[in-house]
């Protein structure tokens, strides 16, 4: 197994977003997380090796609209 470690920004113009970012592998929720200061950072462990697509999914505010991202690594 290995160590992946995501940093996710969300920004907007003229106010800084707040509220809960989710981490998925697939369907399966790895991680969930608050922003702080419109940033987040996820250390996940034991991930199994091999190329591996994260979702990271923003649920909004009431002045930034939700949002989400996807990135592919390969775990070593």
């Amino acid at each position: 197994a290995g160590r992946v470690v995501l940093k996710v920004s969300v920004s907007a113009p003229g106010t800084t977003a707040t509220g809960t970012v989710t981490i998925k592998r697939g369907s399966t929720t790895v991680a969930r997380g608050p922003l702080t200061k419109g940033k987040v950072t996820f250390t996940l462990t034991a991930e199994p090796r091999g190329r591996r697509t994260y979702t990271a999914t923003y649920g909004g505010s009431s002045v930034v609209p939700k949002d989400s991202g996807r990135t592919s690594v390969t775990v070593r």
